[in-house]
């Protein structure tokens, strides 16, 4: 799960990244402008100046959301595994070995998804540059969907129908009740696998 959790850090800062290059991109443009312009006098009211303090403020900001979005994925991450205990850890001869092979498999899709992402985002920056734009495509969702399917039918094996019965009610209603948390908010993390 840390894993994940990485995964979904290091999309976050890429994103934060483009976002503050976009905007100091911006700043330096509006800057250059007042400098070069310099000859036409203008009201006070019609001088926009960027300080650096608002650069700051923004730095500040993006470093507050994403501790606050850490904070988001590390209590997701606990209840999930706090469910997935309660899950695998009931009395049965297996169940240690179940959420052994659970996070086995949970660890082996947060790396293959990693990987996949890693080569795409690799290809992407090739073909457009480092500051690229991009929306997930219905392909790569129909992939990572496959993807977690063939995980499922590997966990379904170990753990046996009945019991993946249940990891896939446990999965659908911790998910609707993240969403439910979520609100109108448009960031919010599903448990996949």
């Amino acid at each position: 799960m840390k894993k994940f959790s990485i995964t979904i850090l290091a999309v976050a800062l890429v994103l934060s990244v483009i976002y503050f290059l976009s905007k100091e991109t911006e700043v330096v443009v509006t800057e250059s402008n007042i400098v070069q312009d310099t000859s036409v006098p203008k009201k006070k009211s019609e001088i926009k100046i960027n300080t650096e303090d608002e650069s700051f403020d923004a730095k500040a900001e993006e470093e507050f959301e994403t501790a606050q979005f850490d904070q988001y994925l590390e209590k997701v991450e606990d209840e999930w595994n706090k469910n997935m205990e309660n899950l695998f850890l009931v009395k049965s001869s297996n169940s240690d070995k179940f959420l052994r092979e659970y996070n086995k498999l949970k660890n082996g899709y947060e790396k293959e998804r990693e990987r996949r992402y890693e080569a795409f985002h690799e290809m992407m920056e090739a073909k457009y540059g480092p500051n690229y734009s991009y929306s997930p495509s219905a392909d790569e969702e129909m992939f990572n969907e496959k993807l977690v399917k063939v995980y499922e039918e590997n966990l379904s094996k170990i753990i046996g129908k009945e019991k993946m019965i249940e990891y896939m009610k446990v999965k659908d209603s911790f998910n609707r009740k993240l969403e439910e948390e979520a609100g109108s908010s448009e960031s919010y993390l599903l448990i996949e696998f």
